[in-house]
């Protein structure tokens, strides 16, 4: 390893490494596809200049035979740091994350992978997914309607940084232009059903599950006064974006509850 990189933490895909001059390396797997850091690099930037709050990108480069993406390093903790610490200020914390989450989709995108054709994609490649599942959730997938505003494909507490220059948002490889209500659709499935991370997990379940509720009720609430996205449109694109979620989930426990609610959305003949 080169001697000016420094470990700093590890993500589903990639290291991230400190390098000098105020610098991040978020540094692929290795035989991890071009196309997509790429398309990851070319998302930030297109974010960055239109103003959201996120790490600039530098350069994309080439190291021990990874390639990886150089950022503008924040000192920061997570989001979901400040609610483990400071449980008190969810609700303003909660506000904060819908109005970043209400800035992303004032972006129009023209630029970015349709969000409609990547859900479809990846429900019709499912192994782990019923031809009745995948059936009802194309369908009703096809007939919602479409939009091209910047939709970031994972937006939850833990890709939100808290820097001293403000709220950061990071990890842009799932973004998309498409529909905003898809996008907070899935951030409330998120925000529901994600598996709990190593801090919270001594935490006792009924306080975990009354800050997931307060934490979502503020998030709803604040958001749709941003944004004009009404329930039901969100409603409606809850058992495309549940099938989606649940073609990629590998945590038994989750899936197990998350495919009980899908299984009941297609008995019911709905997305409702």
């Amino acid at each position: 390893m080169a001697i000016d990189m420094q470990w700093l933490a590890r993500t589903a895909r990639a290291d991230i490494f400190v390098l000098a001059g105020d610098r991040l390396l978020k540094l692929f797997d290795a035989g991890f596809p071009q196309a997509s850091i790429m398309q990851e690099a070319e998302n930030a930037a297109l974010l960055y200049r239109a103003g959201v709050p996120t790490p600039a990108v530098l350069e994309v480069t080439r190291r021990n035979g990874r390639l990886g993406i150089v950022f503008t390093r924040h000192e920061a903790c997570s989001m979901l740091e400040i609610l483990v610490s400071a449980p008190e200020t969810a609700t303003a914390t909660a506000e904060t994350f819908a109005a970043l989450h209400a800035k992303i989709h004032a972006v129009t995108a023209h630029d970015m992978p349709p969000q409609r054709e990547q859900m479809r994609a990846v429900i019709v490649a499912a192994r782990s997914l019923s031809t009745e599942v995948k059936q009802a959730a194309l369908g009703i997938l096809e007939d919602l309607p479409d939009d091209n505003v910047c939709c970031h494909g994972d937006f939850h507490p833990e890709n939100v940084l808290m820097t001293e220059a403000g709220p950061m948002v990071i990890d842009w490889y799932d973004a998309t232009q498409g529909s905003a209500a898809a996008d907070v659709a899935l951030t409330e499935l998120l925000l529901q059903t994600a598996p709990l991370p190593p801090q919270l997990q001594t935490r006792s379940p009924g306080d975990v599950e009354t800050m997931r509720k307060h934490f979502l009720s503020v998030y709803r609430q604040r958001y749709r006064q941003l944004r004009a996205v009404s329930d039901d449109e969100v409603r409606a694109w809850r058992l495309p974006v549940a099938v989606t979620r649940l073609a990629g989930i590998v945590q038994a426990d989750v899936g197990r509850a998350l495919r009980a609610e899908v299984d009941a959305m297609v008995a019911a003949g709905s997305g409702s």
